[in-house]
């Protein structure tokens, strides 16, 4: 009977993923998802509540998806800076291993996956599921960036290195919500395995280039 519970479960995730991706919160129905997933309309209030209780079981699954994906690398680093090691070298090895996860786990799914759908429209009108998305990865994941910088750079001043975790996620979350542009523009495959492992290395180079010690210039600010 477990089994057949957590299959239930699992079904009405995907469909609801697939559904509020499509339509949004407001424009998808419980009917059409409990239809979708087929399963009883009844299944949605026993295992999630509600409509909104299902919503938010979508990006719950979504935040562990890629917490798990990434979580090897986050904690990696994590434990090094917890040591209070700040070498610089050191630093910058965790930051390019690390960044170079987030790419392949980005550039790997395509650009219209539900769950992207669904992280786009929380960034153009914020609901408590964005609390989840924000708490579970992109809190986490900017707090580690920020202190690899700072231990890469000798910067100490949080709001700078915040600033330039931003810009360094801007570039991966670019070559995956950009994609169509960028396989239009080039002719690429959109992408294959050796495209992805092409922009991996361009911006881990790029890495190398902004944050390297010896070419920091560790005398610009940013004014507050």
């Amino acid at each position: 009977m477990k089994d057949k519970k957590e299959t239930t479960k699992e079904k009405l995730i995907k469909a609801g993923t697939e559904a509020f991706a499509a339509n949004g919160f407001e424009g998808t129905t419980t009917r059409s998802v409990a239809e979708k997933a087929g399963c009883n309309l009844a299944a949605i209030p026993y295992y999630f509540g509600s409509k909104k209780g299902l919503y938010l079981a979508v990006f719950e699954r979504f935040t562990d998806l890629h917490s798990q994906y990434l979580n090897h690398n986050l904690e990696a680093a994590r434990a090094f800076l917890e040591k209070g090691d700040r070498d610089p070298e050191t630093a910058l090895g965790y930051l390019k291993q690390l960044i170079g996860a987030m790419v392949e786990f980005s550039c790997s799914r395509p650009p219209n996956a539900p769950h992207h759908q669904l992280i786009i429209r929380e960034q153009l009108n914020p609901s408590s599921a964005f609390d989840i998305l924000y708490k579970k990865v992109i809190r986490r994941e900017l707090d580690v960036i920020s202190r690899l910088i700072a231990a890469i750079t000798g910067e100490n001043d949080h709001r700078t290195t915040t600033f330039k975790a931003f810009i360094l996620l801007g570039q991966v979350m670019t070559f995956h919500h950009g994609r169509q542009l960028i396989v239009r523009h080039l002719g690429l495959h959109g992408y294959s395995d050796a495209e992805t492992g092409e922009i991996r290395q361009l911006i881990i180079a790029w890495i190398d280039k902004a944050l390297k010690p010896d070419q920091t210039d560790s005398t610009v600010r940013t004014q507050s």
